[in-house]
């Protein structure tokens, strides 16, 4: 043992993974990806929880606690969040894990966690259910009668390496009840320590990953059957904000545990290391409900965002999807944003991975050529930081498809990088959304129609509440000369984020677009005209649109425009050409830009 070992009793948590050799063996890169993502979010309750994730064993998680009531807090609530989270899933590749809790003396040398107490969780562990958690006889002991939580004896068991009986307990939310919400003063004094959990960040402390809160709704109407409703919207948010793999979401557990109080947003955003605390009321009067709901910056206090919605209580269920449709597609704009906002208030040296992240994604999303030069400058130091943040992998993928799509690309280089960066997405986030928006988007430029296709629904299946994810099914309708489709798709976005510029501006640039693939020259020049920024995009495709009108003269002042932007610019660099499924959509987009001056090739 060397110098620096020391002695000490601690609440052990001991966690593995259920069958993780037939996961494997049905998915190995799906399912190592899955298992590690399940141990990032328990790592993250257990710090939540005052305790440390200290290390990873192959398909299994060792913490330390000094409290077992927060142990067993910890276990329940990563429980009940990771069925939910199973369930989310469209395949059989589920990691459902078991938690083994025990109270004795563990040995910490050199970052490991070795002694009695660890062999003890490891063999109450194996007791357990898949899904559930058993807790030494000691343990059950010390939680506070108070706490929501029971304990079903399982009886005396002669576990291996230990001379007497053990008595085990399985641990369990006394039914109606909900998990307290974790105890501050535990969090602030992990934080002061500065351990480092498993997965390097120091315990008690957030990321500087964009998080969210949903608090329960509360019901202001004079019903107390509508109780069951407000709780009903608030998980359906949850749920629907949980695919968003960008930000963290609070789980329900420990939301829930503030419902009857009306605390300081701030103080529960502290609590619980959030950077956004999302809140709302339901009022009721006659047949009709009015939901309000609001998004704040824990910061600061300010309103991030608010909205009203009215609707004729027909179909509860209905209004509930509707609800948490829209609440989560504006949620998922607005978060991003103002993280890249608040961004621009800090110094650049002081930037993490996160930070420069996001500062990529906001140029990106100028869709201009310099901004998108910059954006893989942000979103490279990202990776030097941290290589195997998804995000910066998703906004270096997009980055390359511009690039390949608008204005620089003879080779094709930038459509072989965009493939790099979406492999390797997949393998760190197999499940999200956004994954399969790349791919969709890499395959309908190579002409694998049916896989685009397939990656389309995906992501549609995984986030219908995002209308980037929305979009994008308009995008691969358009390509494949669905024109009036891909509008209707454009249209739902725009009737959801009429108040969000830059998506208004993409969503109109992709409208414009289908209009000029159904020659409506007119309907195509108003729409493009109504973008307020996208300057070289929108000058590029209105040249098309004047020339296809017959307005030389309009078109070639259009096409000048771009190439002041772009001086070597030639139609060869021009990716979107190749982009549609169909030769006359091709050739129509080809003629028309060729007669509004741009150079045909090098």
């Amino acid at each position: 043992m060397s110098n620096q070992a020391q002695r000490k009793l601690a609440v052990v948590l001991h966690a593995d993974v259920v069958g993780s050799t037939a996961l494997v063996h049905r998915n190995e890169s799906v399912a190592h990806a899955r298992i590690r993502d399940a141990f990032q979010r328990f790592a993250q309750t257990i710090a939540l929880h005052g305790g440390a994730a200290h290390e990873i064993r192959g398909d299994a998680l060792l913490a330390e606690f000094s409290r077992a009531s927060d142990a067993v807090s910890a276990a329940l609530s990563f429980q009940s969040e990771n069925t939910r989270w199973n369930e989310s899933l469209q395949d059989d590749i589920r990691p459902v894990v078991r938690i083994g809790i025990s109270l004795g003396e563990v040995i910490i040398a050199d970052g490991t966690l070795t002694g009695v107490g660890v062999v003890l969780a490891q063999r109450l562990e194996q007791l357990a259910k898949p899904g559930g958690v058993v807790v030494q006889g000691t343990v059950s002991e010390t939680v506070p009668s108070r706490l929501p939580f029971e304990f079903i004896s399982l009886g005396e068991h002669s576990l291996k390496g230990f001379q007497h009986p053990i008595r085990a307990f399985a641990a369990d939310l006394q039914p109606g009840e909900s998990l307290p919400p974790p105890e501050a003063h535990i969090r602030q004094e992990s934080g002061r320590n500065q351990q480092k959990n498993a997965f390097g960040n120091p315990t008690g402390e957030p990321s500087n990953k964009p998080s969210i809160a949903v608090l329960p709704f509360i019901n202001m109407s004079d019903e107390p059957a509508q109780e069951h409703f407000c709780d009903g919207i608030t998980e359906d948010i949850i749920t629907a904000l949980s695919r968003n793999r960008w930000y963290d979401v609070t789980s329900r557990s420990t939301t829930f545990g503030y419902k009857g109080q009306s605390p300081d947003v701030r103080r529960i955003a502290d609590d619980l290391g959030v950077g956004y605390v999302l809140e709302g009321s339901l009022r009721k009067g006659g047949d009709r409900v009015r939901i309000t709901a609001q998004l704040i910056d824990a910061r600061s206090g300010n309103h991030v965002w608010a909205d009203r919605f009215n609707y004729k209580q027909a179909d509860e269920f209905t209004v509930q999807d509707e609800i948490a449709h829209r609440v989560a597609s504006n949620l998922n704009e607005r978060i991003w944003q103002d993280v890249a906002r608040n961004i621009h208030q800090k110094q650049p040296d002081s930037y993490g991975a996160y930070e420069y992240a996001f500062r990529g994604l906001e140029l990106l999303h100028r869709l201009e050529p310099k901004e998108v030069a910059q954006a893989k400058i942000q979103l490279s130091h990202a990776l030097e930081l941290e290589p195997e943040l998804a995000t910066a992998h998703l906004g270096l993928g997009f980055c390359y498809l511009l690039d390949f799509a608008f204005w620089d690309d003879p080779s094709e280089k930038a459509l072989d990088k965009a493939h790099e960066h979406a492999i390797k997405l997949k393998t760190l986030a197999p499940d999200d959304a956004h994954t399969f928006r790349l791919l969709s988007r890499i395959h309908s430029a190579t002409h694998r129609l049916d896989e685009a296709r397939r990656c389309v629904d995906r992501a549609l299946r995984i986030n219908p509440d995002d209308g980037d994810i929305i979009g994008n099914e308009g995008v691969f309708l358009l390509c494949n000369g669905a024109f009036e489709d891909a509008i209707d798709a454009f249209d739902r976005v725009l009737a959801l984020h009429a108040d969000t510029p830059h998506t208004v501006d993409i969503m109109l640039m992709w409208k414009g677009l289908a209009w000029f693939g159904m020659s409506d020259c007119d309907q195509a020049i108003n729409t493009l005209k109504g973008i307020n920024g996208l300057v070289y995009i929108k000058s590029l495709l209105l040249s098309a649109c004047y020339a296809q009108a017959g307005l030389d003269e309009d078109a070639k002042r259009m096409s000048a425009q771009v190439l002041d932007i772009r001086p070597n610019l030639h139609l060869s660099d021009i990716g979107l050409l190749r982009y549609f499924g169909l030769k006359a959509d091709r050739e129509r987009l080809r003629t028309a830009l060729t007669r509004a001056g741009l150079p045909d090739a090098p």
